[in-house]
């Protein structure tokens, strides 16, 4: 946008409600997805981007935003939140901290530490308690949590804003917020608030105007987080919102009197993939047969999608892709190099997702109305320090992920064995070896999250 490059970069953060008991790691969740072990991590990561050059960290399902902002420990770094779920009770991360999933989900609450995995804080005495019925921590101890810094962020009045009452006084902190870390030495906001705009009925995206220092170019930056699944009712969803937000910069150019020139720039995952079924219209155009509904929508057979896929009538494709390209913008997030590889071991609370394997990149950043160029992935690796996989495992797991039956070889080898969320043990301990035979432990090792470091 001008002489001096503003380097911005998206990150889904991987929320501490939904990252714990549910994926494969290296070292199991004690040792890698626990808040006490991945929040340092992350900011770690944060840090060094900043450090190499990066002016905007937006980042999605943060739920410590001020905690880690505190690790990041630089004093020019600032931030701009925007709560994902309106009312914040409906966010899935929400209702698992609290105990408010389905039936199962509170005992592995109670074993994940003790009082939950999230404390609050009341207005009153500042103690620390936990919404979890069956919590058996006592107030003593949960007072000593509070002073080993683990959860200072539900404390943090920087997040005022973002936290929630509920009707028997307990305040949270934030969760599946949509945070943007901004360098206030290369950019400055414009507006006093930021700006909060509905995605949908439950779900929320937003931003702001920001000034680059060097130049005083001006220039719209927005953060969101679409709707989830593979399905094609998951992509009519996402069709939606893609208008929404395409319709709110115009209205927002228009509010504050900005030229339709304005460079833009669109942080976002969009958990849209070129491997996803298209929206339901494609599929009944292609012919493909139907299996069942869900939500009012068809469920296609998957079989029948990938059979039926054609040039003349694609099944598969990303749907978020083609609105915004249709509408002048461009994908600096190029495909490989930026998947998002993780797996669903076999000892989770979701039965139907074990043994689901993800290679797929679903993060995007948007840009219109300026001159761009995507960040090569080992300039990424460099800035960040983030363990990336082996390009020489790319192969490997690209197969596995566009092979629907090998896939499915490797689901029943999870659910047989009783994966846990160690890498190499069941639930009778180590694993046999044909269950290295579809994804080689060396490649498991790989699999996001992971306590292995950078090189």
């Amino acid at each position: 946008m001008s002489k001096k490059p503003v380097i911005v970069v998206s990150w889904n953060l991987l929320s501490d409600g939904l990252s714990q008991g549910e994926f494969l790691t290296d070292a199991g969740d004690s040792g890698v997805t626990v808040f006490d072990k991945r929040m340092p991590a992350l900011a770690q990561c944060i840090k060094s981007l900043f450090i190499n050059g990066a002016s905007i960290v937006a980042t999605q399902e943060n739920d410590h935003p001020t905690y880690i902002q505190n690790l990041i420990n630089l004093d020019y770094i600032q931030k701009i939140m925007v709560t994902k779920t309106n009312p914040e009770t409906n966010s899935n991360s929400r209702k698992i901290m609290d105990g408010m999933a389905p039936q199962g989900w509170n005992n592995k609450l109670d074993k994940s530490q003790p009082g939950g995995r999230r404390l609050h804080h009341t207005d009153e005495s500042k103690g620390i308690f936990s919404t979890v019925i069956q919590a058996r921590t006592n107030l003593q101890e949960m007072q000593s949590l509070i002073q080993s810094n683990l959860f200072q962020d539900c404390a943090a009045e920087h997040d005022l804003q973002l936290k929630k009452t509920y009707p028997n006084g307990i305040r949270s902190s934030p969760n599946d917020a949509l945070v943007i870390y901004y360098d206030t030495r290369t950019v400055t906001p414009l507006l006093d608030t930021p700006i909060i705009l509905p995605l949908d009925n439950e779900t929320q995206f937003g931003g702001c105007f920001f000034k680059h220092l060097s130049d005083n170019t001006e220039f719209l930056l927005l953060n969101a987080h679409l709707s989830s699944g593979e399905e094609a009712y998951d992509a009519d969803a996402r069709q939606l919102e893609c208008a929404t937000i395409l319709q709110a910069i115009a209205k927002l150019l228009t509010k504050y009197e900005k030229p339709e020139s304005l460079p833009i720039v669109i942080t976002m995952d969009s958990n849209s993939s070129c491997l996803y079924q298209l929206p339901t219209e494609a599929q009944t155009q292609a012919g493909v047969l139907v299996k069942g509904e869900k939500k009012g929508k068809p469920i296609f057979d998957k079989q029948s999608v990938e059979q039926l896929h054609s040039h003349k009538h694609p099944t598969k494709g990303d749907i978020v892709e083609s609105i915004f390209v249709n509408n002048g913008f461009t994908n600096l997030v190029e495909q490989v190099g930026n998947e998002c590889l993780k797996m669903r071991h076999g000892n989770g609370q979701q039965p139907k997702k074990f043994g689901s394997f993800m290679f797929d990149t679903i993060d995007k950043i948007w840009v219109k109305g300026c001159d761009a160029t995507p960040c090569p992935k080992q300039q990424v690796k460099s800035m960040s320090g983030f363990n990336h996989y082996p390009d020489n495992m790319y192969p490997l797991f690209k197969a596995i992920r566009e092979d629907t039956n090998t896939r499915e070889q490797l689901r029943k080898q999870v659910i047989q064995y009783g994966w846990t969320d160690i890498v190499g043990i069941g639930n009778d301990g180590p694993l046999p070896t044909e269950c290295y035979s579809i994804l080689p432990k060396d490649a498991q090792l790989q699999l996001y999250p992971n306590a292995l470091q950078s090189d």
